[in-house]
């Protein structure tokens, strides 16, 4: 269990797309998502449902691939090889970087600005941040935590979610 939670502080979060006309981002969808953490890269999957559900999952680097982190709005579990640990609080840094983007992702689900088609920005926690999404789908393309030092690229292999689905 320490070795999970020492993997999880090691790396210490993806978009929508239904061919329709949007204004907002759609905000609950799967994808693939390449975050950039300070020195450090990620490549992972990323999965945000309504209520609070959300799951991330490392792809790469090796080292830590496999490695899961699983918001079940009931706690927070995270999950590598055959270690599984649960917590009713996250017990994550609020720097790491799959919480950092799901709390900025349950920020721009509370209300965003919008400066140009596709742009907006929004607070999380008291500091800026910026989402870039497809104006025609809504789809999320970037997301930028300056104030953490994150950035990440969703791609477009990605499924969006009725609003019940959960997984």
């Amino acid at each position: 269990m320490v070795a999970l939670a020492c993997a999880a502080v090691l790396l210490s979060g993806c978009t929508a797309g239904l061919e329709r006309a949007a204004e907002n981002p759609v905000l609950h969808f799967r994808s693939r998502v390449e975050v950039r953490a300070g020195e450090k890269e990620v490549s992972c999957t990323l999965s945000r449902y309504q209520g609070g559900l959300a799951n991330v999952t490392v792809l790469s680097p090796p080292e830590v691939q496999g490695l899961r982190f699983d918001w079940d709005g009931a706690g927070f579990s995270l999950s590598f090889a055959s270690l599984s640990a649960h917590w009713e609080q996250e017990p994550l840094p609020a720097d790491s970087f799959a919480p950092a983007l799901l709390a900025a992702l349950d920020a721009a689900e509370k209300g965003l600005s919008q400066h140009a088609p596709g742009e907006f920005a929004g607070v999380c926690g008291g500091k800026a941040f910026t989402l870039t999404a497809d104006p025609e789908t809504g789809r999320v393309l970037s997301l930028s935590l300056p104030y953490e030092g994150i950035s990440a690229i969703f791609y477009d292999d990605i499924a969006t979610f009725p609003a019940s689905a959960a997984g």
